[in-house]
């Protein structure tokens, strides 16, 4: 019937899997999917998720330094206590 259906696990942070078709031969219209909601493990996924869970004040960054999420910078005890 010259459609496509595809179907899997889908981090909510992953690119938009329709969107990846933008470029290509295929018409959109033809592509079905069906995902499942999960999380990755990919460091950046995991930063980017604590990042919006501890809100670090500006003076903060987390970064990923041999796939350990790393704080450096200056914070309030509060935020500090919090974080842990």
């Amino acid at each position: 019937d010259g459609q496509f259906y595809i179907a899997g696990l889908r981090d909510p942070l992953a690119a938009d899997p329709q969107a990846l078709l933008s470029g290509t031969q295929v018409d959109p219209a033809r592509v079905h999917s069906q995902w499942q909601f999960y999380q990755s493990l990919e460091p950046e996924f995991v930063l980017k998720r604590l990042t919006a869970s501890l809100a670090p004040p500006d003076s903060v960054r987390l970064s990923i330094v041999n796939d350990r999420i790393v704080a450096e910078g200056e914070a309030p005890d509060t935020w500090i206590d919090r974080a842990r």
